[in-house]
């Protein structure tokens, strides 16, 4: 339960359930930016792949370390522009709606896969893509605006507290640990989702951070209340961002290394649909 102030109501922010009703201006502009952020990351993938096809002998080894290629570079100078985008989208629009928006990275990437990686396309890839921009249609015109406005008191107080929010934090752990152990070393060469399942797991924790930090940020801007700057909360969630971006873009890049980008990136986005917030 929070309430919003000195004497005033009590909301159970478990139970609030948002009337559908047509996006504001704002939250356009979030869908907006992360539709470019989403048609950037795939060049950035796409780059990083090249640069590591380029850099592989016959025998499966590295010529030389991938920090000493250009494409490499640009690869990963392009994703920081692209995720930094995806950032501030969070900071306009509920993560129910930009986290399924990238699903325009798949599509974006099935194009450059196609043209410049010459993968296969079979007809199935066409009818997916087709699919993906019907889906992103409907999500973004049928999933209603969030209930309530994050700050630094809500979250401090009602939402970090809770059960759910520490059993969510210990349950990411304890899954990554025994995966890591358990599972990647048997089966990492076998199927791409081993490392995209690190991945998505470990992206769901930046998703709900950036969601925070973002709102956080975009409420001290419009209303100049610098005393949520006070709070350890928004500080926590940007080291939470930059932390668990590193990591899975860490897994990223493995699963990259030993698979084609297609289907990295069709199993990726089934994998991050399972794992992205419902709410924003």
């Amino acid at each position: 339960m929070y309430e919003t102030g000195s004497g005033g109501t009590t909301i159970d922010v478990c139970a609030v359930t948002p009337e559908y009703a047509e996006l504001d201006s704002s939250a356009w502009v979030g869908v907006a930016i992360a539709l470019c952020a989403n048609s950037v990351i795939p060049i950035a993938l796409n780059a990083q792949k090249l640069a590591h096809k380029h850099n592989t002998q016959e025998d499966g080894k590295q010529t030389r370390p991938m920090t000493q290629l250009p494409l490499w570079w640009v690869g990963i100078t392009t994703m920081i522009a692209g995720e930094s985008l995806n950032f501030l989208a969070y900071g306009y629009a509920p993560a129910s709606i930009v986290a399924p928006i990238g699903a325009t990275s798949v599509f974006v990437n099935g194009i450059i896969t196609t043209t410049v990686m010459k993968e296969p396309f079979t007809c199935r890839s066409g009818i997916g893509l087709v699919l993906i921009a019907c889906g992103v249609v409907t999500l973004v015109t049928a999933i209603p605006p969030s209930g309530i406005e994050l700050n630094s008191e809500l979250l401090s107080r009602t939402i970090l507290p809770s059960p759910r929010a520490w059993g969510y934090v210990l349950g990411v752990g304890i899954f990554v640990l025994s995966w890591r152990h358990f599972v990647v070393p048997k089966y990492k060469d076998k199927h791409v989702l081993v490392y995209l399942m690190l991945c998505s797991v470990i992206s769901s924790v930046t998703v709900v951070a950036c969601r925070a930090f973002m709102s956080i940020s975009t409420d001290v801007l419009e209303t100049g209340g610098l005393d949520q700057l006070a709070s350890p909360v928004p500080f926590a969630a940007l080291s939470l961002v930059i932390v668990t971006a590193i990591w899975s873009t860490f897994y990223l890049n493995k699963a990259m290394i030993l698979y084609r980008n297609s289907e990295v990136g069709e199993a990726g986005l089934a994998m991050s649909g399972k794992f992205c917030p419902r709410r924003g």
